[in-house]
Order: C-alpha cells, then sequence, then structure tokens
C-alpha cells in the first residue's frame, strides 16, 4: 500500500510526483489537500492510489486522504477499455479506447464517470459519433479554453 505520512491536515501535493508534499505554497503544479474523516475506517488502496495519513485516529475516526496517481504515457487497460495519460501545458490528457461489444456511448461514459468525476475536465467528442470507440478527455483547470481561439 502507498501510504504518506502527513503532518498537518491541509497540505499541497506535487501533481507530477504525488510523493512529494510541502505545507507552504510552491511554484509548479501542485493541488491544495484537505484531509477527511473516515468513520469505518480507510479504504482499501487501489494500485493507482495514495493514502496520505494526518493521524492514524483522531477522536476515534482515521484521518487522511486518498490521492489517486497515474503514470504519463503508460497504457492501462480495465476491461474492454484502453487509456493513456499524456501532459498537455498544465493539464492532463487522457486518451481512451473502448475495444468491446455493448453499448460503446454508455461504457465510456460509465468509465469517464469513475475516472474523472471529482475533477475539471472538458470532453471532446466525434461530432457525428462515426468514431464512437475513441473519447479523449482534457482534465485540468484551463481544460475548457484549450482548444479556443
Amino acid at each position: 500500500m502507498n501510504k504518506i505520512q502527513v503532518t498537518q491536515p491541509t497540505f499541497l501535493i506535487n501533481l507530477d510526483n504525488p510523493t512529494e508534499v510541502s505545507y507552504e505554497p510552491m511554484d509548479g503544479n501542485w493541488k491544495s489537500i484537505t484531509v477527511q474523516t473516515y468513520p469505518y475506517g480507510f479504504p482499501k488502496i487501489k494500485d493507482n492510489e495514495i493514502l496520505y495519513v494526518f493521524k492514524e485516529e483522531y477522536r476515534g475516526y482515521p484521518r487522511g486522504y486518498v490521492g489517486k496517481h497515474y503514470e504519463l504515457n503508460k497504457k492501462y487497460t480495465e476491461g474492454d477499455i484502453e487509456y493513456e495519460y499524456t501532459k498537455l501545458g498544465s493539464n492532463t490528457l487522457m486518451g481512451i479506447y473502448y475495444r468491446g461489444d455493448n453499448d460503446v456511448v454508455r461504457e465510456i461514459e460509465k468509465f469517464i464517470r469513475s475516472k474523472v468525476s471529482t475533477e475539471n475536465y472538458t470532453e471532446y467528442v466525434d461530432m457525428n459519433m462515426d468514431n464512437p470507440w475513441v473519447r479523449i478527455i482534457v482534465i485540468g483547470g484551463e481544460s475548457k479554453f484549450l482548444f479556443t481561439k
């Protein structure tokens, strides 16, 4: 399990290297995090997640934050979906390819909700849906302004 002990309940993580934390403002690709309480214990951590632990127990409950991280330019597979992350300025580009036999739109939508639902993102879809098997997602605060004039 990826577990990092933090000394304050609010901290910053380096999105380019999520094992690096700071307690004061930093230049670069950093995100502010505030820990939360888990009344039923910390959730089971997946391979692409890091548990930032503030206190193993505070007033009877553990406190921390579970953050997802991923390697850039590496292909991942989940069921019938292949996907990859690439850096695009201060944003992250996520390419998704569906290779199954089920309803492609429904499966990709479900996948997107599970991966990026809590992040700011812009989704790019083939306008005529001639190629519904491919989807491009730009994750980041400036994602919707990326391709505008």
